[in-house]
Formats: C-alpha cells, structure tokens, sequence
C-alpha cells in the first residue's frame, strides 16, 4: 500500500506483473485516472530471483517516461509561477482560503511564489487533525467556511474536486476556483 503515489511510478500492467511475482492476483481494480487502486488476494506461488517484468520493453518505454515528465516537471513549475502570481493578486483584493493544504499548496509556496501571508486560510479535513499550520497559514476544517466565510476559495486537488466543489457551494460560496482551471490558464497563456 503506497500512501504517496508520487514515491512510487507504476504502469497498470507494470504493477500488476511485479504483483504476481510477489504472490498476489488482483481481486478487484477500482483504478481511476489518477491513482491504481486493487484489491489483492494472496494466491500463486512467490517467484524466486529478481523481478523482471513479462513486458521486455518495458524498460525503455519506462525511461523514456520518466525522460518526459522531467521535462513536464519545468513545464508545469512554470505555471505553478503564473497560478502563484494569480492567487497573490486575487488574495491581495478579496478573503481567499485554499482547501488543500498538502503537496499542490506546498508546491504554490516553494515553487510558484505564492505569499502564504495573503491567504486567510487552508482547509485541509486530513491535515488539521495533525498540524495546526502550513507554510504559517492556520489549517482548519470546513467548518472555517461557516464561521469565517471567504469571498473565494481555490481547490488545490485534483481526484476529489466535484465533491470538494459542492460542499463549497453548498456551504454559500460561490465564487470557487480549481486549481486544474488555473493551471490550464497558465498553460493557455503560455502558448499565446
């Protein structure tokens, strides 16, 4: 079970060979476009030796991935540094909390210049019950959008942000803002 899917790269089919060579068959596969998610029953023999996967280009097509999303990492930190300039001026005019106070937050400090100063709050449901700060900004739960509601808040996730969104909305908020809208922004603005 790997908590931090950015630790740990898999293909599907990638996972699923090195999974049998383990001992284990997929019991069931509720994957989705962001995360592999299977449920595994121990069954068939462990293979002895080192792994190797059944796919023998594997490999390379692997390298060649891992090539590609270097060159996406400087792509998409460059954005991170358009989305940051958004977010500072939108929270230099109005109360903005960021939901999510994980990794995108963190990545919107430390490489897209966001001033965590300019934002009210983050609400982070996971986080608050561990920490009581990010980056200096208090981490609440999603109470804070009752007892101090903002005029805008930005998801700062991906997989869960329909839901996200409406409890947003039906909290009386109505100006909310997806990280992925400000990113395709940037990458809009890029290509001009």
């Amino acid at each position: 079970f790997f908590v931090d899917k950015h630790n740990f790269h898999f293909t599907p089919a990638l996972l699923q060979s090195y999974l049998g060579h383990v001992g284990f068959t997929v019991a069931a596969d509720a994957s989705d476009a962001y995360n592999l998610s299977y449920l595994l029953k121990r069954g068939g023999a462990v293979a002895g030796g080192e792994f190797s996967p059944a796919d023998s280009g594997a490999a390379s097509r692997h390298t060649a991935m891992v090539k590609q999303y270097v060159q996406t990492l400087e792509q998409n930190r460059a954005k991170l540094r358009q989305v940051g300039e958004t977010i500072n001026f939108l929270a230099a005019r109005q109360t903005v909390v960021c939901w999510g106070g994980g990794r995108l937050f963190d990545a919107l400090v430390e490489y897209g210049g966001l001033n965590p100063r300019t934002i009210a709050g983050v609400i982070d449901e996971h986080l608050s019950k561990y920490l009581d700060r990010v980056h200096g900004v208090k981490l609440s739960n999603a109470e804070l959008l009752q007892t101090a509601p903002p005029q805008s808040v930005i998801i700062l996730a991906r997989s869960s942000a329909d839901e996200i969104e409406q409890r947003i909305r039906h909290s009386g908020i109505r100006n909310v803002i997806r990280f992925t809208n400000l990113m395709a922004q940037a990458d809009a603005a890029g290509s001009r």
